[in-house]
């Protein structure tokens, strides 16, 4: 059997198509192939995406959390995923200040503040020196300075005290955060995000900071 080929039409001149090009399939009309692009491009970012997330919870828990400055490293676990730090209180007693340490697992450094501070204040809770109400609220820096936002019932505490007294928390708490948290070297009190205009038995109206050693 002789197989038919194509040869010109000797009608027209022209030459016929093979069967190969009639079967050819023909291409999708370019919207479809755009959006085929479109669905293709965004596999490949999600691919992306999902991959760096394992990637950054992976390192992420192997991670050494950093210590705020000052701190010393209390315990690590043996996987080494998580470190605790202990930060220095300073409690008064008997007319001075102790020292007591805290540890706990580091966040950023405004929440390690807040933490530091409402442990002292605890423990100056126990000394009767300040209600067991007294809180941080908010705590923001600037620089050296700590804006240490407590609630009204720390500043009417501080009012019932001796000035020798008021001004033994009052240096707790700033030896507390200096001592602990460098480069802040003052405190600026706020009562309920406000300025405090209180001036007795210690004036809690302007920032604080740790006398000089002579």
């Amino acid at each position: 059997m002789v197989e038919e080929v194509d040869r010109p039409d000797e009608k027209s001149g022209l030459p016929r198509r093979s069967a190969a090009e009639k079967e050819r399939p023909k291409k999708a009309p370019w919207p479809m192939r755009l959006t085929a692009w479109i669905a293709v491009i965004l596999l490949c970012f999600s691919l992306g995406y999902f991959v760096t997330d394992l990637a950054v919870r992976f390192f992420l828990g192997r991670a050494i959390f950093e210590t705020p400055q000052g701190a010393q490293t209390d315990t690590v676990e043996d996987d080494g995923s998580l470190v605790q730090v202990e930060v220095a209180l300073y409690v008064p007693k008997d007319g001075g200040l102790v020292e007591s340490s805290y540890s706990f697992l580091p966040s950023i450094v405004e929440e390690d503040i807040t933490k530091t501070i409402d442990r002292l204040l605890a423990l100056l809770a126990q000394e009767k020196l300040v209600g067991r109400e007294s809180r941080v609220l908010h705590v923001f820096r600037r620089g050296e300075i700590l804006y240490l936002d407590l609630n009204a019932a720390f500043y009417d505490s501080i009012k019932g005290l001796q000035a020798d007294s008021a001004l033994l928390v009052v240096t707790s708490i700033v030896r507390t955060v200096v001592d602990n948290f460098r480069p802040l070297q003052q405190v600026r009190f706020l009562v309920n995000g406000r300025e405090v205009t209180e001036q007795l038995p210690v004036d809690m109206s302007v920032p604080w900071q740790l006398a000089s050693p002579e």
